[in-house]
């Protein structure tokens, strides 16, 4: 994690394993498609406040990407 002022943006690195893509296009689509908010910088890069990741996670929020394991039910 990078420190400006006092907020706090993923490294790199983390935003690579989160959305685990080194490419930075397909970072920003990975985020986007999952609803993570985030800016690109004038490099191309996708800057992700820490807080942002920690609260989406929290909520449990289902990404359009997880199955829905009640559909495989026979019922």
């Amino acid at each position: 994690m990078a420190a400006h002022g006092s907020m706090m943006f993923l490294a790199l690195s983390d935003v690579e394993h989160l959305t685990g893509f080194s490419r930075y296009t397909a970072q920003c689509r990975w985020l986007a498609d999952h609803g993570y908010r985030f800016e690109v910088n004038a490099l191309g890069h996708p800057v992700v406040l820490s807080s942002a990741v920690e609260e989406k996670l929290r909520s449990g929020a289902r990404s359009s990407r997880q199955p829905k394991f009640e559909a495989l039910s026979d019922g």
